[in-house]
């Protein structure tokens, strides 16, 4: 599949995950629960194929370990807060966070990602994302119910989303895994601390909840989780961490239409509308190359001097070896005459 296709099926996925999972948790509000079935189904799966030969999962190296754990966490954060989040407040809420998340992420891409600065267009498109982000919290009904407290979990999921991002690029960088040995380390190492989350906040799920509707749901959401896994690490293959969530935002257009649609919107119409400026803002935005080396920038600079030292020097060392052997030559022919 092609680069284009990869994208648009990541984000069919991405837009459709957000809806899947408040009706989830209408019908089991247990988060960390309903992940850990998500993330348990995926694993499943992969073993399945692996089984089939379908696919394979290599070994993980002492690095790859080091990275996939460190991810996991993050990962299984990450869905937490996601699902919290859409239990306190309305989805357009949770988008418009994750619109501004671009703002920390260029700045990761640049020190730790080998990423060059962003351009004028990226910086101006930025600028589009955060202040239309900014008039949205201006008109949000829930703030003005709830108080800045009803920002807890959306801020907490842009926070290890940033972080998710920035060392799940790092993974596909520096680790030598195929997509599916991404997805199911990610996913099998991720199920111990969302168990961990679902143990320490106190979720229960009772026999009242497991009901025919909400299997349904569950499996579907379990479906699609498995989906967005592989292809979310096929694009972020692809891109850089900012570009990648820069098409998260995009797709959320389709999620905005979805919850209008089925689910019961709680943003105020002028929200909705920063909400569009704020999406339409990452249109604008195009990615930042990668960083060239000092040689490539600057053939004839400081680089280009060094290579051409040493180039001479050797130059020099041959030529005084050369003359060295002409000369020992020279005396082996004078003492051969002499004896003769």
């Amino acid at each position: 599949m092609n680069a284009i296709t990869i994208i648009a099926l990541y984000s069919i996925c991405s837009s459709c995950m957000l809806v899947v999972n408040r009706i989830c948790l209408s019908y089991i509000p247990a988060a960390s629960y309903i992940a850990c079935f998500q993330m348990a189904f995926t694993v499943l799966v992969i073993l399945i194929g692996a089984s089939m030969g379908l696919c394979e999962v290599q070994a993980l190296s002492s690095d790859g370990r080091s990275y996939m754990a460190a991810y996991s966490v993050g990962f299984a954060l990450s869905i937490y807060f996601t699902l919290r989040a859409l239990e306190t407040t309305n989805m357009e809420t949770l988008i418009v966070f994750r619109s501004c998340n671009p703002l920390i992420l260029v700045l990761c891409d640049y020190y730790f990602l080998n990423r060059d600065c962003p351009s004028v267009r990226a910086i101006f498109a930025l600028m589009i994302i955060a202040g239309s982000a900014s008039m949205y919290i201006v008109h949000d009904k829930q703030l003005k119910m709830d108080g800045w407290i009803s920002y807890l979990y959306v801020g907490l999921n842009s926070l290890t989303l940033i972080f998710v991002m920035t060392i799940g690029k790092t993974v596909t960088d520096k680790c030598t895994l195929t997509t599916t040995g991404q997805v199911f380390y990610s996913n099998m190492f991720s199920v111990l601390p969302m168990l961990c989350l679902g143990w320490l906040t106190e979720e229960q799920v009772e026999s009242k909840m497991i009901h025919t509707k909400s299997m349904v749901f569950l499996l579907i959401s379990s479906i699609v989780g498995s989906s967005i896994s592989y292809f979310g690490w096929r694009c972020r293959e692809l891109v850089s961490a900012t570009t990648y969530t820069v098409v998260g935002i995009m797709n959320k257009v389709f999620t905005e239409g979805l919850n209008c649609l089925f689910l019961n919107s709680t943003a105020s119409q002028e929200g909705i509308f920063w909400l569009f400026v704020c999406i339409l803002g990452g249109l604008f935005y195009e990615q930042a190359p990668k960083k060239a080396t000092a040689e490539a920038e600057d053939p004839n600079g400081e680089a280009g001097e060094v290579k051409e030292a040493l180039l001479q020097e050797e130059k020099e060392v041959s030529v005084e070896m050369q003359s060295m052997k002409e000369e020992t030559k020279e005396e082996t022919k004078q003492d051969s005459k002499e004896n003769s």
